[in-house]
């Protein structure tokens, strides 16, 4: 990889996997552990979904203005955060609906940056869920790394995800 080009960490199915970006047609190595990565400025670690939550939720609301401080109330009653908190959201996704409601999906770190993934070099983080096209209004499962995660999706938004303790389903 050209030491211009652009890195993106994945946890991919066995291994976390460096693609060049922006084109990204091909895994550029793998790595057993995050901490063999040797990140360069402008680097994107996707991080592994299960160190995040998902808390979807349909509002009775048009306002996506006020969605945000709806998201923070629930998030506080599922004590997923605090009143106090800086920053209670992660991440706020909302997809418009019909009648006056809106469907929003909050994300939450459920902890700190897993070790090894403190990379200062990086530029951004993201979720690793967040990094795959999903089937349009589907119900997804794929192997990141140690764990299996459930993706559903809504047109080819998602818009619930969970990570399951096990890496496959027994049959």
């Amino acid at each position: 990889m050209p030491d211009s080009a652009p890195q993106f960490l994945f946890p991919g199915s066995t291994q976390w996997e460096s693609w060049p970006l922006p084109d990204g047609t091909a895994v550029a190595r793998t790595y057993a552990e995050p901490t063999e990565f040797e990140a360069k400025a402008g680097a994107t670690i996707a991080l592994p979904t299960r160190h995040f939550l998902c808390l979807s939720a349909v509002l009775p609301t048009d306002d996506v203005s006020l969605v945000p401080d709806m998201m923070a109330l629930k998030a506080e009653k599922f004590t997923l955060t605090t009143p106090d908190a800086a920053e209670p959201l992660s991440l706020l996704d909302t997809i418009p609906g019909q009648d006056g409601r809106t469907l929003a999906v909050a994300t939450f770190l459920t902890e700190s940056v897993p070790p090894g993934l403190a990379i200062e070099e990086a530029a951004a983080f993201t979720i690793g869920y967040r990094c795959i096209a999903f089937a349009e209004n589907s119900l997804t499962f794929y192997r990141e790394i140690d764990t299996l995660t459930l993706v559903i999706t809504s047109g080819s938004r998602p818009v619930f995800f969970q990570s399951l303790a096990e890496a496959m389903m027994d049959t």
